[in-house]
């Protein structure tokens, strides 16, 4: 389970805020224009159609006007009468856009003989500055970047992505256009720095002291194995996003968050990533119940929203990746995300679910990953279609990692350490190699 963030949209600044919602309306405008020039584009097929017909008629007046010395506008006008009134409409309203197209563009201020633009009487120095081609190439993708943003913000509430990118990109312009000003210069701004910031990765983590552990004992954990497992087990990045795992033997419900269908069920596992913290409650109190839930909320710590080894870009993708199988008819169906429905809207739905889904099919791949179980001849229950999104996910972040690395310490730690005993850990099937992205 995910922790429920507070408000994002507090963190920004009033102006930030409206400007914002400036970039909002602006896309549904651009939305609707899209729209709108796609049926006019329909009509003026059919007015083509119609034209063709109209042709004929011309030809066909042409010789009424030799038969009967009738002009051959005294025939159209009288064919017109007959037209649909939605082509009337249309051949006007073309003949009116053709006209204003024609019209030159009021200037908004005159040069002067100085080579100054002289405008409402102040006069300012004319260094305009010059689009260049890599200024062109960094405004288009980044246009195709808000362009997801766009598409995700179309599907769900906004994600920590958007207040993420935005204040980046406002705080940015604003730099350069202070740059500007300072240098006497106008102009278009360069985006250049900024994409190449939103492509660029994070700076490797040096953080190599593993999260503290706390209230273990009381689930019949002992700690400094439980954090040997965890370094054996799990990827080294992912432990780099977690400060904290505690351990807390008290019942905690979901409650209403996750909408009326889950507001009763017993809560495992809590992932907090604004703390960076995992808490597991009273339901998790069996050890084996314990480390199944443990990989859905490390699944949680790493997903798009606070992910420390991606690049801005990368996570946009992830998002956009993960939202696409939530919906998608093969998807791996579990009665926890299937039942987050009625929430504040139907948006915040699929933000949940979306959340919940990568850390239910992590959970799933680590349990059962493919080819491992039953002498290497069961494929495991995810369809390949999640197969695929997990291979792109560690190709980004752990290429090495190899899934046989946690099944071999699970088993050794499941059958050494909880159990008591010594006994041999399983023997592992398929000694092939089992990197996602082998």
């Amino acid at each position: 389970m995910e922790h429920k963030p507070e408000n994002i949209e507090g963190e920004l600044s009033a102006k930030e805020l409206e400007a914002l919602n400036q970039e909002k309306l602006q896309w549904r405008r651009e939305r609707i224009r899209k729209q709108t020039t796609a049926k006019i584009g329909a009509v003026l097929f059919s007015a083509w159609v119609a034209m063709g017909a109209i042709s004929g008629t011309i030809e066909k007046g042409a010789g009424e006007k030799g038969r009967s010395r009738t002009s051959i506008s005294e025939v159209l006008r009288e064919k017109e009468k007959k037209l649909p009134l939605d082509f009337k409409w249309l051949t006007d309203y073309l003949g009116r856009s053709k006209r204003d197209a024609q019209k030159p563009e009021a200037k908004k201020g005159t040069l002067t003989n100085g080579g100054a633009i002289e405008s409402r009487g102040v006069t300012a120095p004319r260094k305009e500055m010059v689009q260049t081609q890599e200024m062109i190439e960094a405004n288009a993708e980044m246009e195709r970047i808000e362009e997801m943003i766009r598409q995700t913000e179309e599907k769900m509430h906004a994600s920590t992505l958007w207040f993420e990118y935005y204040p980046s990109k406002f705080a940015y312009r604003k730099g350069e256009e202070s740059k500007q000003e300072k240098m006497g210069m106008s102009g278009p701004i360069s985006y250049v720095e900024f994409v190449q910031w939103v492509k660029k990765r994070p700076e490797a983590m040096q953080k190599e002291q593993g999260p503290t552990l706390q209230g273990f004992e009381l689930a019949n954990i002992k700690s400094e194995e439980f954090e040997a497992y965890l370094k054996a087990a799990y990827p080294k990045s992912w432990l780099q996003h977690i400060s904290s795992i505690t351990y807390t033997n008290r019942a905690e419900k979901m409650g209403p968050d996750y909408g009326p269908n889950l507001q009763d069920w017993q809560v495992c596992g809590e992932m907090d990533r604004e703390r960076g913290s995992i808490e597991f409650f009273a339901d998790c109190k069996d050890p084996n119940k314990l480390l199944k839930s443990l990989s859905h909320e490390l699944g949680h710590s790493v997903d798009w929203n606070k992910n420390k080894v991606m690049s801005l870009e990368e996570r946009l993708q992830f998002q956009q990746k993960v939202l696409e199988r939530v919906v998608a008819p093969d998807r791996f169906v579990s009665e926890y995300v299937e039942s987050i429905r009625g929430t504040e809207s139907p948006k915040e739905d699929m933000r949940l679910r979306a959340g919940e889904y990568w850390a239910v099919i992590v959970k799933e791949y680590f349990a059962h990953p493919p080819n491992y179980w039953n002498g290497g001849k069961d494929p495991g229950r995810l369809s390949p279609k999640d197969l695929e999104l997990i291979k792109w996910f560690f190709a980004k972040t752990d290429p090495d990692f190899d899934v046989l690395s946690h099944k071999k310490a699970h088993s050794d730690y499941v059958a050494t350490k909880l159990s008591g005993g010594t006994i041999t850990p399983p023997k592992l099937f398929i000694q092939t190699n089992h990197k996602p992205n082998g």
